[in-house]
């Protein structure tokens, strides 16, 4: 992955004449035959793409059409990987909020809308392993405790997608998380800390199996704020 950010990386600062609408631009991909090599993960692309990109542009494998919105019709235009990353690394088209939400994107996450737009723009869907029509979001409001501490963790989970904020009372420092799976199936904890969010929040596209976890079993919540430590449960079947 790191070679993958270093080669979006010169995407990103290759002028507008000098870009290459094609596959594989000047080799910065090696090995790449065709747009189904490309490094990213569709399925996850389509819940990035419902999260950042939906407000400004249709696209009918997401589900998400009829519309007139300010965006480009994608499933009109079908870009490519290679013009999509370089419009997102770049900041895009669009105004002031269009720009800072796209900077709240890894380089991860770039691939996968990137990989998912390249690969189904056009096409109705839906992208295998993944729904053609927008979940309903569920909503998650959880106490944090720690000592005599006391935050608050509001989210949304819809199919992978997880939306966080956290609000810890009486500090000034940035919160960051990190979420725990109750099962014991041995799911890794997620890291819950954007770097380019707005204080406290962020996204995440979980796996399946963390998703399904979560949604069965529950899960935990541990907050540090400066020198503050508070924890909080998710449990879907209370």
């Amino acid at each position: 992955m790191a070679a993958f950010a270093v080669a979006a990386a010169a995407i990103a600062q290759a002028s507008p004449s000098s870009a290459r609408d094609d596959v594989n631009p000047a080799g910065l991909f090696p090995g790449l035959k065709d747009q189904g090599d490309l490094p990213g993960d569709p399925v996850a692309g389509v819940a990035i793409f419902r999260a950042f990109c939906s407000g400004c542009h249709n696209m009918k494998a997401a589900g998400i059409e009829g519309t007139v919105k300010l965006g480009t019709e994608l499933d009109a235009r079908k870009p490519t990987f290679t013009k999509i990353v370089t419009l997102i690394t770049s900041g895009g088209q669009g105004g002031v909020a269009s720009k800072m939400l796209l900077k709240q994107l890894t380089y991860e996450q770039i691939y996968d809308v990137s990989k998912f737009v390249a690969l189904y723009a056009g096409q109705p869907g839906p992208v295998p392993g993944a729904s053609l029509y927008p979940p309903t979001p569920l909503p998650i409001e959880v106490a944090l405790k720690g000592g005599a501490s006391t935050g608050h963790l509001s989210a949304t989970l819809a199919d992978r997608a997880f939306k966080w904020q956290f609000t810890v009372k009486g500090t000034g420092a940035a919160p960051t998380g990190t979420l725990a799976f109750v099962s014991t199936s041995g799911l890794a904890p997620v890291s819950l800390n954007c770097v380019n969010c707005p204080k406290g929040t962020g996204f995440v596209v979980l796996t399946r199996a963390q998703t399904l976890s979560m949604e069965r079993f529950g899960a935990t919540v541990t907050v540090k704020a400066g020198s503050r430590t508070l924890r909080g449960a998710i449990d879907f079947r209370r």
